[in-house]
């Protein structure tokens, strides 16, 4: 048996509603590329989704249909995250940058709040070149 994905119960719903791609994403105002989106298994926000099946295919908010399509949601958001690297939105740091982060988190972790507040307006004073009654 397959395993139920997002993308074939979405199509097979829209299929089974008698829309095309186009009628679909009209009826709920969006582009006409966002319900080939969601078929061919590429991400969309739930918001998204949500409109697509509660005003362009009927589904009501609280039945079984749109609970498992949510569910279906999730798992394609978390398969999704799984395949990504870890830290794939930020920048690598070089080395010695990526030292020098490690050896200010240390000296600051132990500071109060107070002199913590100190140290990050006087680095700031240092990168911006700014007097401190300007920060």
């Amino acid at each position: 048996m397959k395993k139920a994905t997002l993308q074939a119960s979405f199509a097979a719903l829209r299929a089974e509603k008698g829309l095309t791609l186009l009628a679909l994403a009209t009826s709920c105002g969006l582009a006409e590329t966002t319900p080939h989106k969601v078929e061919s298994g590429k991400p969309v926000r739930w918001e998204t989704l949500h409109l697509l099946l509660s005003v362009g295919m009927r589904v009501q908010p609280g039945t079984t249909q749109y609970s498992e399509f949510h569910r279906l949601w999730l798992a394609q958001m978390a398969a999704i995250s799984d395949s990504k690297p870890t830290g794939h939105s930020r920048k690598k740091l070089s080395a010695h940058s990526a030292d020098a982060v490690k050896k200010f988190r240390a000296a600051i972790r132990d500071l109060d709040p107070a002199d913590t507040r100190k140290v990050m307006l006087t680095v700031l004073r240092k990168i911006s070149g700014l007097a401190s009654d300007q920060i």
